[in-house]
């Protein structure tokens, strides 16, 4: 085998058997394993070149068309395997041996794919790089004797790579010897072509040859003509790609480098830039779209001395296509006049993105021409010129239109921006209206005409309401170019834009344009909501652009902004809340504040918040109605730290007062605004409030027992909304607290709330009873403390200074223990010990639980029995639920166990067991608040503290419900008692409400068939059960369903039809909102069929004893009327 394997002969007769000209993959054998052996015995000089080729000589000469292309594919392989291995190895007379012979190949047409790859690997050797002779007969020879015409695209492609290798490697090609038929060669093969592939190649040997190459614009003259045809004949090019195209060519890459080709060569500008303003006549968007960015990508990289030359053509098309459109979709609201983005925000269908691109080329083209200053002055003097009469005149139908231009042109550069700013805001221009002075000419500098063309006259002056709303608008997109400029040179140029800030003639106008708008702002009618709105918007706009305005004037302007909320407030007290006009000054000051300086905000704060707070009564004996009102507005307002900084402390001294004079419902109020405020600003920017800890949480603690105890003995209600919404904001204080501090932070709570003690950090006097020496409310909001503080590391079983299992004792006793007295006021006292216990459990207690053992023994003893259950064995029951709710929530294998017990004990005799069972299934699967590992910030994957409060396993949910499943489907089918099949169902049902899409889904299969059965079985617990988790079934996973409708949707019409015992009118209700999502919800070619006979039965229901089963029944009538139409 050995000696085979040496053998030149027997590897060449291996390669060719292996190897197929058209495809090399169907044998089993690799022919680069035999061009690599080959390779091999040249490189050790077993083998020369020479008798390499006479190996392959009867194979070269062949009169076979299959053999001959496989003879030249294997030398191709093997120069492939050489050049690789040793670019050195073959000699100058090897390398022009080698070339001739298959130069003389060319005219073999079956044999010319693999040709091409010989001649694109020869090309690749050193002495062949070295030498340019070889280099130019190559491409002599390649032009005269190769035809593209006469060969498919894929041999086609080959020559493309060729002349895209050679142009890669060699600088000697813009050598005159090589340079003439190098540029004739690709021009005879890109002529005409029309492979996607091929094209794409085509354009970027276009590219390169722009990059590599210097023309001489005189001498190459006909070259350039040339190489611009033929990328530009393609120009728009129009693409859809095949249906299991292998190459991946998209439209978009076929536009992109042929745009890259046309604006790769300022010598084309000649041709290229009439050509495209030629095309801009195009009624097609997509077609302008092309046109435009091509064009703008022309601008960008042409040189700026051909810019220059032919800056005026392209002002005059960029023009015409913005004065003769709507230009609606521009926003002087906005931030900028063309979004950074637009490119992906807007589609190429839209019939504005042209206009969009055209301004953003207007801008692209002062700035290409920034540094000769010469031409930006006759750029701006020209446009300026040209529009004056549009841009003096606010009534003139394009004046928007060329604001926009010469905002557009002001956004490219300084010097630009500054002469446009003396334009437009000259006495003739704008300055009339802004009270500016007018400019002094000399008389003798005028010409009669030019006189009377300048004189303003009084109706110049007069402004309509509908005019100045125009005008304020359009001061919009000229505060935009200032903000383009500042950006820009802020983000590349820091001592650029401390000059510009410094020095730009805006400066010179912005007192006028303050007093304008003042003066608007505060003098203009009430009723002109439209006017107020939009000069806030241009005012808001002035304070955010960097370095135009000084503290005092922000200052003035928020002045403005504070005296239109109060004189609303006071003015318009049933509605003030609704007011465009103050809705616009709340988004103006959230805006600021939201990306404006810190400054900004204090004056913010200074200027506005304290007329709002002092719109707060002092306790609920000051009657308001708009208390809550003002509060939403503040809360609105509230996305900034500081803001929220200072607010916490003024509304920290409210919620004194407030509980003092024992002010509930404003007290709850002002801790849901402070709870909706920490979260929006934490999800804006997170922050640590470590300093919270020591500023506001002592002194809002103590006021939260002072106002408890003072309503414990009128409205308990009240009492467990103030606990839940003050636990609530105690909570997202300390998750945002630094988890380091949180040890601390729970011994300071335990020592308050559980011990009782006299020295607490709160300075709580008298101090409180202990939460485990008598049942007090105040275990609600300790648990929220509890929840809310890092989990502790493992091993730990103290809370504070109290041991966990003292705590699971008294949790237990108080469980057990009720007080007298109100109800509703004792279960919340009650569940907060069982959610303690629960807590407790899940992040403090690794032990085993001796107590659960007991609790299920009594359990299992009263499954064997008939009794009803009593108060006692309720009691215990719960305390075990709420135990094992702690174990499973962490995996815990013996939460685990326990579970799949109680599932078990479903098949037992005792009825009420089995329901008791079923419903607290829903306890230990339900998502509370308190609960949860919740991020407060929706922006973030974490809390910036690193605060994880519970042994919480993310896939919890999904690995109990697993382990269940198939246990409660088992026990559903083998059941033979009606009431064994109910709870089984209604186990199902209890745990599929508090289970999560995801994570139901690849189970709905398994489940439906169990649904769909139960269906027919005439008991209402199964039935109710089977119609609610039918339900879910239909929204999540319709498709399930559709092989089903058959017998599902006569069933369903059946039970609503048919009032008795058992189909109750719950029950019914249930069975038409299952009827109305199978006809909304599953797609109208499955359903149809189902119309007409459903539409016909239902006509019973419309008389059924129940209103609300004859409304529903009417609305599903309704809805299959209308089906299909």
């Amino acid at each position: 085998m050995s000696e085979s394997i040496h053998d030149p002969s027997t590897v060449v007769s291996q390669y060719i058997a292996c190897t197929t000209a058209e495809e090399s993959a169907n044998s089993s054998d690799s022919p680069k394993e035999y061009s690599d052996i080959l390779s091999g015995l040249v490189l050790s000089k077993e083998l020369s070149l020479l008798q390499f080729i006479q190996v392959l000589g009867p194979y070269l000469t062949s009169e076979s068309e299959l053999i001959r292309p496989k003879a030249i594919q294997c030398i191709s392989d093997t120069l492939a395997s050489l050049r690789t291995t040793n670019s050195k190895i073959l000699s100058r007379q090897d390398l022009t041996v080698l070339l001739d012979f298959l130069l003389t190949k060319l005219d073999d047409k079956s044999s010319v794919r693999f040709i091409l790859q010989c001649l694109t690997n020869l090309c690749q050797f050193e002495k062949f790089i070295t030498f340019s002779p070889l280099l130019e007969k190559l491409l002599t020879t390649f032009l005269k004797d190769y035809n593209p015409k006469s060969y498919l695209a894929k041999v086609r492609y080959e020559s493309f790579v060729l002349l895209k290798t050679i142009l890669t490697i060699y600088e000697i090609v813009a050598s005159s010897a090589v340079f003439d038929p190098f540029v004739q060669s690709f021009v005879h093969i890109a002529t005409g072509e029309k492979d996607p592939r091929n094209l794409l190649i085509s354009f970027d040997i276009n590219i390169l040859i722009s990059e590599k190459i210097s023309f001489d614009p005189v001498q190459h003259k006909d070259f350039l003509i040339d190489l611009f045809d033929v990328a530009f004949c393609y120009f728009p090019i129009s693409f859809t790609p095949p249906a299991n195209d292998p190459y991946k060519i998209t439209a978009n890459d076929l536009k992109s480098k042929l745009r890259s080709a046309i604006a790769g060569q300022s010598l084309y500008a000649k041709d290229s830039i009439p050509s495209l303003i030629e095309k801009l006549t195009s009624t097609n968007p997509i077609v302008r779209n092309d046109v435009l960015k091509t064009l703008k990508l022309c601008v960008q990289n042409y040189e700026p001395e051909v810019i220059e030359q032919y800056w005026l053509i392209i002002w005059n098309a960029l023009k015409y296509e913005i004065l003769h459109n709507d230009v609606s979709i521009f926003q002087p609201h906005e931030d900028l006049i063309v979004n950074k983005n637009y490119n992906e925000l807007v589609n190429d269908n839209d019939e504005f993105k042209p206009l969009i691109i055209t301004l953003d080329i207007v801008s692209i083209l002062g700035f290409k021409l920034e540094d000769t200053d010469d031409t930006i002055q006759l750029i701006v003097h020209s446009v300026t010129d040209e529009l004056r009469d549009n841009l003096s005149n606010v009534k003139d139908k394009v004046f928007k239109q060329s604001v926009l231009l010469v905002a557009s042109l002001a956004s490219s550069c300084n010097l630009a921006f500054n002469k446009i700013m003396d334009f437009l805001f000259s006495y003739e221009v704008w300055g009339k209206y802004l009270g500016n002075e007018p400019t002094t000419i000399e008389p003798s500098s005028l010409s009669n005409s030019d006189a009377m063309e300048r004189e303003v006259t009084s109706d110049d002056l007069t402004l309509t309401v509908a005019k100045q709303r125009d005008l304020i608008d359009n001061f919009g997109f000229i505060l935009n170019s200032y903000n383009a400029i500042s950006s820009r040179l802020l983000n590349s140029n820091k001592a650029e834009y401390d000059s510009f800030v410094a020095t730009n003639h805006l400066l010179n106008y912005k007192d006028s344009l303050l007093i304008f708008l003042g003066q608007l702002l505060q003098s203009s009618s009430n009723l002109e909501k439209t006017l107020k709105s939009k000069t806030i918007q241009q005012l808001k706009k002035l304070i955010q652009l960097k370095g135009l305005l000084s503290e005092d004037e922000c200052s003035l302007i928020f002045g403005y902004f504070n005296d239109i909320l109060v004189e609303t407030i006071n003015e318009e007290p049933k509605s003030w809340d609704k007011d465009t006009v103050v809705q616009e000054v709340k988004v103006a000051l959230r805006s600021i504040m939201d990306g404006s300086s810190s400054k900004n905000v204090e004056l913010i704060i200074q200027t506005i918040l304290p007329n709002l707070l002092g719109k707060l009564p002092d306790s609920q004996e000051e009657t308001d109605s708009d208390v809550e009102r003002i509060l939403s507005l503040i809360g609105d307002l509230c996305i900034n730290y500081k803001f929220l900084e200072i607010l916490s402390i003024r509304l920290l001294n409210k919620l004194t007062y407030y509980s003092q004079s024992n002010s509930r419902e404003y007290y709850i109020l002002t801790v849901k605004l402070l709870i909706n405020s920490i979260i929006k600003t934490e999800n804006n920017h997170q922050f640590l409030m470590n300093s919270w800890y020591k500023n506001f949480v002592p002194r809002f603690t103590k006021s939260i027992v002072n106002i408890v105890n003072e309503s414990k003995d009128t409205v308990n209600g009240s009492v467990e909304e103030l606990i839940e919404v003050s636990g609530d904001l105690l909570a997202i204080i300390v998750r945002y607290i630094e988890k380091s501090h949180h040890e601390s932070i729970l011994n300071d709570f335990t020592d308050c709330f559980v011990n009782g003690s006299k020295l607490n950090y709160f300075k709580i006097e008298p101090p409180l009873e202990s939460l485990i020496s008598k049942q007090s409310v105040f275990i609600n909001l300790y648990n929220k403390i509890l929840a809310s503080v890092n989990k502790p590391a493992k091993g730990v079983v103290k809370i504070g200074s109290v041991d966990a299992i003292d705590f699971i004792k008294q949790d237990i006793a108080f469980a057990k223990d009720l007080l007298n007295g109100d109800e509703t006021y004792n279960v919340y006292i009650h569940l907060g010990y069982l959610k303690n216990l629960c807590l407790i459990v899940n992040k403090y207690y690794d032990s085993e639980l001796s107590y659960l053992a007991e609790y299920y023994q009594l359990i299992e003893e009263v499954s064997l029995s008939s009794s009803s259950l009593s108060q006692g064995f309720l009691q215990d029951y719960e305390i075990f639920v709420w135990s094992i709710k702690g174990l499973i929530m962490k995996i815990d294998p013996l939460g685990i166990s326990y579970l799949d017990k109680l599932i078990s004990l479903l098949s037992c005799s005792n009825g009420e067991l089995k329901s008791l069972i079923s419903k607290s299934l829903s306890i230990i699967m339900i998502d509370l608040p308190l609960f949860t590992n919740v991020q407060q910030s929706i922006n973030h994957s974490k809390l910036i503290s690193g605060v994880q409060s519970f042994n919480v396993r993310l896939l919890y949910k999904q690995r109990i419900f697993e382990i269940i499943l198939p246990t409660l489907i088992e026990g559903f089918n083998s059941s033979t008692l009606s009431s064994s099949k109910s709870s089984y169902l209604i186990t199902l049902s209890n745990i599929l409400q508090n289970i999560p899409t995801k994570i139901l889904k690849p189970h709905l299969s398994t489940i439906t068939p169990l649904i769909l059965t139960s269906l027919s079985i005439k008991d209402s617990a199964i039935l109710k059960s089977s119609l609610e988790t039918c339900e879910i079934i239909i929204g999540e996973s319709s498709d399930i369903i559709i092989p089903h409708l058959q017998s599902l949707i006569p069933r369903l019409v059946d039970i609503v039809i048919t009032p008795n015992s058992v189909n109750t009118e719950e029950i019914r209700l249930l069975s038409l909102n299952c009827l109305v999502s199978v006809f909304t919800k599953i797609e109208l070619k499955h359903v149809l069929k189902f119309q007409k006979s459903t539409t016909i039965k239902l006509v019973q229901g419309l008389d059924d004893k129940r209103r609300s089963v004859r409304k529903l029944c009417s609305d599903l009538r309704q809805v299959l009327f209308e089906l299909g139409r």
